[in-house]
Parts: structure tokens; sequence; C-alpha cells
């Protein structure tokens, strides 16, 4: 997501590794299928979401001066590699302080800015499972 971000998930309960990643990509964006390649996630919306990236991924260039994976972040990997992508489970995003979330909004995808919102979508992300505390901080609940 670009304007809000998630930051940590409290309660996995359904968890797939069974996808690739090709693109750069962030913990908390939604991915979907690639309609080339059932085997490689990708953000590009087409057909229903899969779930959500449990990882951040970065184009790995392994060339001389080129940027290799922090070796000390266990959720950063190469393009290219297996990503854990949650399908089920809790998470936790920071929203406008002013939006004051309540227990049960329901939020969803707005694919043409990039970020979650409360007004209505043709894609569901969520909803919360508690209020929106002073610092925006909301628990979402998620299934795909």
């Amino acid at each position: 997501m670009k304007n809000y971000m998630t930051y940590g998930n409290s309660e996995l309960n359904g968890v797939s590794i069974c996808y690739f990643s090709d693109e750069e990509m962030k913990i908390g964006d939604l991915l979907y299928a690639s309609s080339s390649n059932s085997n490689i996630a990708t953000k590009s919306p087409h057909g229903a979401p899969i779930g959500i990236s449990l990882n951040n991924v970065v184009i790995a260039n392994m060339g001389l001066g080129g940027y290799l994976p922090n070796q000390n972040d266990w959720y950063e990997v190469p393009n290219g590699s297996k990503i854990s992508i949650m399908e089920k489970g809790e998470i936790v995003g920071k929203f406008p302080k002013w939006w004051k979330l309540p227990v049960g909004q329901r939020l969803y995808y707005d694919s043409e800015r990039d970020k979650l919102t409360w007004r209505r979508t043709p894609i569901k992300y969520g909803k919360t499972s508690s209020s929106q505390d002073e610092l925006g901080f909301v628990k979402i609940r998620v299934k795909f």
C-alpha cells in the first residue's frame, strides 16, 4: 500500500507459500495470481485476490555494485523467491487519525489509488477487529 502501511501480523490462520514473486512488493500489498503463470503472485489486479504479501520483495541485482537483500531482515527476499501470502488472519494497519474507524468497519482496496479505504469498491479487503486508537492503528481481520 502506498499511503497506509500494515505493520505486522498478530494472528495467522492461513498462509500459503506456493507462489513466487517476480516484482517489487511490500508487506501488506494485495496480491493476485498472474494471468500468464498461476504460480507467480503479482500486484496487477485481475481476477480475485489471493491474499496479502508477508514479505518485502526487492529487485536483486547481483552484478557489480548491485543490491543484495538485507541479510538481517527475515522478511526481505529477492525477486524470483517463494513468498509467504496470508490468506486468513489478522494484521495491524495505520490510517489517518481523523478516520476514527469503529470495530467491524469494512475495508476495501482501491486499485486506482493503491490504498485501503472504507469507501465501497469492488475489492473487499477485510474488516476491523478493534477500534482505531489515537495514533491511527487498527487491527484488521482478512479472509481471501
